[in-house]
């Protein structure tokens, strides 16, 4: 994983030092000047785990955008995280043969999808999933949601009937949560 330059201002005043945390960079002072210079986030912080140093940047500036395998499907990412919150992109399985199976390996996906962002199911915001067939299938899949969401944490929910892209697909669940900022836990 290669890090991205983090924006560095020096600035006049020692002081300013401690108040000049900026988004994903770090500010520094000096008396000498007020130029701008950068400098990698793992010379900063070289224990960091690669999971918090991938940023891109553009001009110096940190647009904070992490895509989280690209490589499943060809057409998108499997989750991307940007300020601060983590997408989840609509989860499938094919593979099992009821919407017992399929709704606990999507959420086993989930779990690990948002433990790679650096997050976990107690901080959802929100999720939307589609049924097949929402009449048979509603009760199994909602007692197996229970199962898994964190009870003090339950995210604001969307549940509706659709047809999927396979026949043999009966849910697909997307979710949304917050993921902590990554360069606040090495400060």
């Amino acid at each position: 994983v290669s890090c991205a330059a983090a924006l560095v201002t020096r600035t006049r005043s020692i002081r300013a030092l401690n108040h000049l945390i900026i988004g994903k960079g770090i500010a520094a002072a000096d008396d000498d000047d007020s130029t701008l210079f950068r400098s990698s986030i793992c010379d900063i912080y070289p224990d960091a785990p690669a999971h918090r140093r991938q940023f891109s940047s553009t001009n110096g500036v940190s647009s904070g955008i992490k895509r989280i395998d690209q490589t499943t499907l060809p057409t998108m990412s499997q989750a991307v995280v940007h300020n601060g919150v983590v997408h989840v992109s609509g989860q499938i399985d094919a593979a099992g043969e009821d919407v017992e199976s399929q709704t606990r390996n999507i959420l086993s996906k989930i779990d690990s999808l948002l433990q790679q962002a650096g997050t976990n199911k107690s901080k959802l915001l929100t999720a939307s999933i589609w049924l097949k067939d929402i009449e048979r299938d509603f009760a199994t899949m909602n007692d197996i949601w229970l199962e898994w969401v964190d009870g003090d944490n339950k995210p604001a929910r969307a549940t509706t009937e659709a047809n999927l892209a396979f026949p043999n697909l009966l849910v697909e669940i997307q979710v949304s949560a917050v993921v902590d900022p990554p360069v606040d836990e090495y400060i």
